[in-house]
């Protein structure tokens, strides 16, 4: 487990697109913590995601950006997961982005997040 900081929701943005080029994702599944604050499929509609069981909507890295948008536009301060296969993204704040993975993973995650200007902690 690791925990980035960033200096702006923007850089955090950056960070969870830019894995799905370092680990060749084509889709992250969305999954809120807030179920019922908001409406998952009329969100997924609005922006032309699709949902999968009501409780998760498949993102792609070209929409990731504007679905957190939206997100975080309807509900503020909200914890929510992206994951896939090995792979746990949680979104804690504008600022700090918790990951679960193999340590593989982990090491590539801190090589980008230095990238682009973050740092991390255990």
């Amino acid at each position: 487990n690791r925990s980035y900081f960033f200096e702006s929701r923007k850089k955090s943005i950056e960070f969870i697109s830019k894995t799905f080029d370092l680990f060749s994702i084509d889709f992250l599944k969305f999954k809120p913590n807030f179920i019922g604050l908001i409406s998952l499929s009329d969100l997924s509609k609005e922006l032309g995601l699709e949902v999968e069981n009501n409780q998760s909507i498949k993102v792609s890295q070209e929409k990731l950006a504007i679905l957190i948008e939206q997100v975080l536009s309807r509900v503020k301060h909200q914890v929510f997961k992206l994951e896939c296969d090995g792979l746990k993204i949680f979104w804690k704040n504008s600022q700090t982005i918790y990951v679960e993975a193999g340590n593989d993973k982990i090491k590539r995650l801190d090589i980008l997040c230095k990238s682009i200007g973050g740092n991390y902690s255990n």
